[in-house]
């Protein structure tokens, strides 16, 4: 049967050239689009998302229009600290977390603080942060070997670091809990691996070490200190007033202000300018979808009321009414199986395959091959109605 219908494909290919071309363009574009959505999908779901519900950053800036000395920046964060260490006893807190570039959402990826590090005689490019033991409870990170860490230094006089799991394998580790390394003269103790530490919402987790924030203190002002708290439900405002009043009095400084964000908001925007660049991308490819479905649905339209005759003949010599809708269906479904196939082409060559290429072109595939039936079953189950010997009259 496959025979047959390549073969009157072949003999009618100037019937059949519009509605393949048609079919080309749009498996293409839906293939780009689902492909793409299928993409942020498999990054939004990537391990590393640190637990932002119920959280809020709070902080400080200097004005713009004021110098800042470093000896001003030191004597803030100080002040900052003891503001921080006041607000642990407010009602509406959970825990309280100070970190130097760990909170998401705030930056691009590559803007976070990097460097290299050589261990084993390997080199790799890590992403450093510096964290506290409360962070633990602020952003629940996710412990896959080991425990979090406490700024404090261990018993072997050596300081307690946490890596991630891409750190890990980069390094072709087994086990990385108990090993030693130097990172900036200091000798750090690996004391936790975690499953990752995303920066933003639609990336994976790059190689993370994360060390105590009072080290980095140490560092000068080459990353700015972040405080963050976990605080009880529906006590947000609570907490924002109770920070505003402990703020104004240990800080009097006029060049420096009080910052307060909501993160889970901060991580909602993200995920919002990524919705919205796919539907800017989806909404033209729904449009073009449409359009080719209908003009394809007009095209079998025709194609099939040109062949009331040979359907009248067919149905004489003993066909039925199913076989034939049978047949003008086989048909549509091998014009699109072909006409895919500069498409998987096209795939085969931009794409590296893996699950979610795989899901976006099988996606693609079966939404064209639905529409192709559709578009070919019901202008061949009318004009199978026709009764033989009215079609044959009338021609």
């Amino acid at each position: 049967m496959i025979r047959h219908i390549l073969k009157m494909l072949w003999n009618q290919q100037r019937s059949f050239a519009g509605i393949f071309i048609e079919q080309v363009l749009v498996f293409i574009v839906l293939m780009l689009c689902a492909v793409s959505v299928a993409d942020k999908i498999r990054e939004y779901n990537t391990p590393g998302m640190l637990d932002t519900q119920g959280t809020m950053l709070f902080g400080y800036m200097f004005r713009n229009d004021q110098p800042r000395t470093r000896q001003e920046g030191e004597q803030v964060l100080q002040q900052m600290n003891t503001v921080a260490a006041n607000l642990r006893n407010d009602p509406s807190v959970v825990a309280i977390t100070k970190s130097r570039s760990l909170l998401p959402y705030l930056q691009a990826g590559d803007e976070y603080m990097s460097d290299s590090i050589t261990i084993d005689r390997r080199t790799i490019k890590i992403w450093i942060k510096g964290s506290d033991a409360g962070a633990e409870a602020v952003l629940r990170p996710q412990i896959a070997e080991g425990t979090w860490m406490d700024a404090r230094k261990l018993a072997d006089d050596t300081y307690p670091a946490v890596v991630s799991r891409q750190f890990v394998d980069e390094l072709g580790w087994g086990n990385a809990v108990g090993k030693k390394f130097q990172y900036h003269s200091v000798t750090y103790t690996i004391v936790g691996v975690v499953s990752g530490v995303k920066q933003n919402v639609f990336a994976e987790s790059p190689s993370v070490l994360i060390i105590p924030a009072e080290v980095m203190d140490g560092w000068g002002m080459l990353t700015a200190a972040e405080y963050c708290v976990r605080v009880r439900p529906a006590e947000q405002d609570a907490f924002s007033a109770a920070y505003f009043k402990e703020f104004r009095k240990i800080i009097t400084d006029p060049k420096v202000e009080p910052v307060i964000m909501d993160m889970d908001r901060l991580k909602n925007q993200e995920i919002i300018w990524v919705i919205a660049g796919l539907v800017f991308q989806t909404i033209p490819t729904v449009f073009f979808l449409v359009f080719g479905f209908i003009g394809t649905f007009g095209l079998f339209w025709l194609y099939s009321r040109k062949r009331v005759r040979e359907f009248a003949l067919r149905r004489a010599v003993g066909a039925t009414k199913v076989r034939l809708v049978r047949m003008v269906v086989a048909e549509s479904v091998v014009l699109t199986l072909l006409a895919a196939v500069p498409g998987l082409l096209l795939a085969a060559f931009i794409y590296t395959w893996d699950w979610t290429v795989v899901a976006g072109v099988g996606s693609t595939l079966a939404i064209m091959l639905i529409f192709s039936v559709f578009s070919a079953w019901y202008p061949a189950w009318k004009v199978s109605r026709v009764s033989p010997a009215e079609a044959l009259h009338n021609e």
